[in-house]
């Protein structure tokens, strides 16, 4: 996009090229996440990785976490109610706390997720 700005006589351009990282997107579906399983796939070698956006739906009340690959550090939660869709809209982004691992979700409860993760990797 780009947008032409007036003002006082002088005009500038203003490009946005977009995000300068590679987006990924994954999708995982799970009737019971009572054990932690993965919702994005590992960063590239040597990063961390970083969730922009994560869509979470069910058909039944929990509290789901977000979790880190092997350490289960809990990074971020959100109670669902049945029935619901919750978008975890991160504003400034949740960056993994470990290089090389996988953020995965747990739930409290037995049930059917749905889980859209929008992510990507960095230093």
């Amino acid at each position: 996009m780009t947008a032409t700005i007036r003002n006082n006589n002088v005009t500038d351009t203003v490009t946005d090229g977009g995000p300068s990282w590679t987006p990924t997107r994954t999708y995982t579906t799970s009737a019971d996440m009572t054990t932690a399983a993965a919702i994005t796939a590992a960063p590239t070698a040597g990063n961390k990785i970083v969730a922009d956006d994560i869509l979470v739906s069910t058909d039944t009340a929990m509290l789901f976490t977000i979790q880190m690959e092997t350490s289960n550090n809990v990074l971020a939660a959100v109670r669902l109610p049945a029935n619901a869709t919750v978008p975890i809209t991160l504003r400034d982004a949740l960056k993994g706390d470990a290089a090389d691992k996988a953020l995965y979700g747990k739930a409290s409860a037995s049930g059917n997720v749905y889980i859209t993760a929008c992510y990507h990797s960095e230093a």
